[in-house]
């Protein structure tokens, strides 16, 4: 894993050299950060061996083995990383194994949580930092006193903040509805999160749609988007499909001005049937709506080709508002990435005729390099 600022980390299964003994099957595991130092190049130091104390945690818990897949990694800009891996030791069970913990640039390692404890199960976690703002976590879990999954942020300030929870009453805008699930949640450099959120009915007959929302960091979050919601610029009666698990189950991505990009299967009447079609957009934080892609629209720059696919589960989102994203032609099957600033001057009137909206083609299989 390597950061902005180019630090890497990895982790390593360790062995004796000649004559050596200090090393066995014990404590073989490690993690180990690579600094860049403009003087020096790359400084390479052990931050973590198995059989370390596990800082937050009792007297005879230690650090597990690391190099396997149960541990993530993410490195922040200013240094910091974010690691995800297992403890051994006194009381250790598999249902409390597995737990976050940031190792500082100095070294030093913060703990911030563990299964079977606050929480019973760690699903997913996603984490940034800046060198203005520190650190944020943004943690899909669930609560080990309630059972329901929830959607928490953690900052060294305010430690954890329950963002929404299973059950509990949905935003203001959706009365009388409640969270029924959970998609993973994403996070920005300035604390904001996004989710995707399926909601139930608490009184019969309340609208209740598939939602993506965005968190700010005070008060309740706010809809962004929601399955039923019309699609501008699109023919008369299209609306948005559903989101999360009711829908096609891929996460948002949010960018450091609060854009969103959302996948969505669009619903376009047709004269035989309601035609379903993936589409990726992004929500602007000033309320705009811009089309990146939309299935079977012509590839940009051609007069013939369509677009048969966004690529499910691959796109990214930067933080000038620039989408990149996987694609397939109807022509002759092929992968291809376009990228660019999706346009909100869009007009969708007919299935197979859509033409530019701010992205071109940048690689395609077959090409040469």
């Amino acid at each position: 894993m390597i950061g902005a600022n180019g630090d890497v980390a990895f982790t390593a299964q360790l062995a004796n050299d000649a004559g050596g003994s200090s090393i066995d099957t014990s404590n073989d595991n490690s993690l180990w950060i690579g600094t860049q130092d403009s003087v020096l190049g790359t400084e390479l130091r052990l931050a973590i061996q198995e059989n370390d104390p596990a800082p937050g945690t009792d007297a005879g818990v230690v650090f597990g083995n690391m190099n396997n897949s149960l541990t993530q990694l993410i490195a922040g800009d200013n240094g910091t990383i974010m690691i995800e891996t297992v403890v051994k030791g006194t009381g250790v069970t598999g249902a409390n194994d597995r737990g976050l913990w940031l190792v500082d640039p100095d070294d030093s390692v913060t703990f911030l949580t563990r299964e079977g404890f606050q929480f019973s199960i760690l699903w997913s976690w996603s984490f940034v930092e800046s060198v203005a703002n520190g650190p944020f976590v943004a943690l899909y879990a669930r609560e080990q006193a309630s059972g329901n999954d929830g959607i928490w942020r953690w900052s060294p300030v305010s430690g954890f903040e329950l963002v929404a929870l299973r059950l509990n009453p949905a935003p203001s805008a959706f009365p009388d509805c409640t969270y029924a699930s959970f998609g993973r949640p994403v996070i920005n450099r300035q604390g904001q999160i996004a989710f995707d959120a399926n909601l139930t009915q608490e009184v019969v007959g309340a609208s209740c749609p598939s939602t993506v929302f965005r968190w700010s960091g005070a008060g309740e979050p706010q809809a962004v988007v929601s399955s039923g919601d019309i699609v501008p610029n699109f023919p008369v009666g299209t609306e948005f499909g559903a989101f999360g698990l009711a829908g096609n189950n891929v996460d948002p991505k949010i960018n450091d001005a609060g854009d969103i990009a959302f996948l969505n299967n669009v619903l376009i009447p047709g004269t035989a049937q309601l035609f379903a079609r993936s589409s990726l957009w992004v929500a602007k934080s000033n309320g705009d709506l811009a089309l990146a892609m939309v299935q079977n629209q012509l590839l940009p720059g051609s007069s013939t080709e369509l677009l048969t696919s966004p690529g499910i589960n691959r796109f990214a989102l930067g933080s000038r508002g620039i989408v990149t994203l996987q694609a397939t032609t109807d022509t002759f099957g092929e992968d291809l990435i376009l990228s660019g600033v999706p346009t909100t001057n869009y007009i969708f009137t007919a299935l197979d005729d859509f033409g530019s909206n701010g992205l071109k083609v940048i690689a395609r299989v077959g090409e040469p390099e």
